[in-house]
């Protein structure tokens, strides 16, 4: 009686990841997805430019062209989400090209988001699409010319916004000794507003912390000229931040734990930061750093991966974000 029951627990786990397996390629086969990628020629926009767009639709799965759709919607919303401009492009063999003016009547200075999306993938909420962040500016007689060095540091589990700004006008004299009110903006929110003085060389220090769960891809920093007489400068700098992703991911194995010596199915959920299910590709890494699996979600971060784990092991999952940088997660104890 008991090898009988042992033999029937065996035979448990395969059968149930045989009709995962089953379920999720039949899922995929009735609602395939679609990924969209879009270059701009560049980030930073005069009113009155063309911004000049390359699009790649491809199926999800493969990352082949998309046979689906031959058609792309491209939007561009100013901080106010208002669609500005909404584009179509011809897809054919999942690439498109297209100019799209920016005309000084219709963009104001700022900045504006890119989404893109086919009609197919609207089926899968507003996070399928792709979006992009760019600033649109205007040339005035006595602009000022920005750069600016920022980056995100992190320390004891916090992030920290550290960086330099550098101001100069026209014929690249620097902005000395110049009275300014800065803000740091996150879509329409006030995160920081002080007034400060540039150096002799027109540059000043910015230094301010960040909430966990900030998306810094809205960030931007507005300069206003606080001097009384002549024409009083205001400057908007988007601010490109580097920062991998951070994405909540649970392991939950098939039967509630691991178990040694028995081919099992663990299930995975990811989460972002902004609290949506979000597509994850990884690997299953032993205490050696061996790969044992691979794995990767299937409709809004949710999947599986089948392993064998061994007693006495440490297991480990490894997730590769778009940056190139990558994330550990540890499993549940075998």
């Amino acid at each position: 009686m008991f090898l009988f029951n042992y033999a029937q627990a065996q035979k448990i786990p395969t059968i149930g990841a045989k009709k995962l397996r089953q379920a999720a390629a039949n899922f995929q086969g009735a609602m395939p997805q679609e990924k969209v990628f879009l270059h701009t020629d560049k980030d930073l926009y005069f009113a009155g430019d063309t911004l000049w767009v390359k699009a790649y639709v491809l199926d999800a799965t493969y990352l082949s062209a998309s046979e689906k759709s031959k058609l792309l919607f491209i939007e561009l919303q100013d901080d106010s989400t208002d669609v500005i401009r909404r584009v179509s492009m011809v897809i054919k063999d999942g690439i498109g090209n297209a100019p799209i003016p920016l005309s000084i009547n219709a963009f104001h200075e700022g900045g504006y988001t890119i989404k893109a999306y086919t009609n197919w993938m609207q089926n899968f909420g507003s996070t399928a699409s792709f979006s992009k962040r760019i600033y649109i500016g205007k040339i005035a007689k006595d602009s000022w010319l920005a750069s600016s060095t920022i980056e995100l540091n992190t320390a004891d589990g916090k992030d920290q916004l550290i960086g330099e700004i550098s101001l100069r006008d026209l014929d690249r004299m620097p902005v000395g000794l110049r009275n300014l009110n800065v803000r740091v903006i996150d879509s329409n929110r006030v995160l920081l507003d002080k007034n400060i003085q540039t150096s002799l060389d027109g540059k000043f220090n910015l230094q301010m912390p960040l909430s966990q769960n900030r998306l810094v891809s809205s960030l931007r920093v507005e300069i206003h000229d606080l001097r009384k007489d002549g024409i009083k400068q205001r400057l908007q700098i988007p601010l490109f931040i580097n920062r991998a992703p951070k994405i909540d991911l649970q392991f939950l194995p098939e039967g509630g734990q691991l178990v040694a010596g028995i081919p099992g199915v663990v299930a995975f959920k990811a989460i972002s930061e902004s609290g949506v299910g979000t597509n994850v590709t990884g690997v299953i890494l032993d205490s050696k750093g061996k790969q044992v699996a691979e794995f990767k979600s299937l409709y809004k971060g949710m999947g599986s991966v089948r392993f064998k784990p061994v007693s006495g092991e440490k297991y480990i999952a490894k997730i590769m974000h778009p940056t190139g940088s990558e994330t550990v997660y540890k499993l549940p104890l075998v």
